[in-house]
């Protein structure tokens, strides 16, 4: 059984040299900028008045939350709010 891609001889077609599709290479413009580490991530971005977000999930699976003791965060020089 011959591939759809290939002729007898096991070229690849016209139309697949033609299309670059599947399994054919791409030259990428993005990707000289990331190999020479020049690329710019999204952890990269800092902007005026960023904050972060640290989250805290309960040891205990289906636990009953009774309270939370929120002061030793708050006084924290980086702490600017806490939410439950």
């Amino acid at each position: 059984m011959q591939d759809l891609n290939t002729n007898e001889e096991g070229d690849l077609s016209e139309v697949t040299k033609r299309v670059q599709g599947i399994g054919c290479s791409r030259k990428r413009k993005e990707d000289p900028k990331f190999v020479q580490g020049r690329g710019q991530y999204v952890d990269d971005v800092k902007l005026r008045g960023m904050v972060f977000v640290d989250m805290v999930c309960s040891p205990y699976a289906h636990a009953r939350i009774i309270s939370i003791n929120k002061e030793k965060a708050l006084v924290l020089p980086a702490c600017s709010s806490k939410s439950t």
